[in-house]
């Protein structure tokens, strides 16, 4: 029989393996703000990881596993490893998706700077009674 702390790993990385798996769909359709919002909810995930893997290092496991046991941390890897390869997509665009906002935010700047040197050299002249 699996224990509790091992079943609520799973299900944890389960439901991060979802939420990665949507922000995913949602960098492919273009959608990085929608995608954004889910890091909170990975985040929060991954903080109750972290405190059922401290759990799982206090607890007493018997010596030698189980079958079920071994099945678990098999399922166990293979969900870490799947949500490892995702993440990384994920994370490659949104990096993607920020550079690119870098570089509109750039030339929205330059636009203006342009904008507001063009006004002060041309627009403040005596011949047109500006001044």
């Amino acid at each position: 029989m699996l224990s509790k702390l091992a079943k609520t790993k799973i299900q944890l990385l389960e439901s991060l393996l979802s939420n990665l798996k949507i922000q995913d769909e949602l960098l492919s359709k273009n959608d990085p703000d929608t995608a954004v919002e889910w890091e909170d909810e990975n985040e929060k995930i991954l903080n109750r990881l972290i405190q059922v893997d401290k759990k799982m290092e206090y607890e007493e496991e018997s010596l030698p596993f189980s079958g079920n046991e071994i099945q678990a941390t098999s399922l166990i890897f293979s969900l870490l490893e799947e949500a490892r390869e995702i993440q990384s997509r994920v994370q490659a665009n949104l990096e993607k998706f920020r550079d690119q906002a870098k570089s509109e935010l750039n030339q929205m700047e330059i636009k203006r700077q342009l904008r507001s040197h063009l006004t002060l050299q041309e627009g403040l002249h005596w011949k047109k009674r500006i001044c």
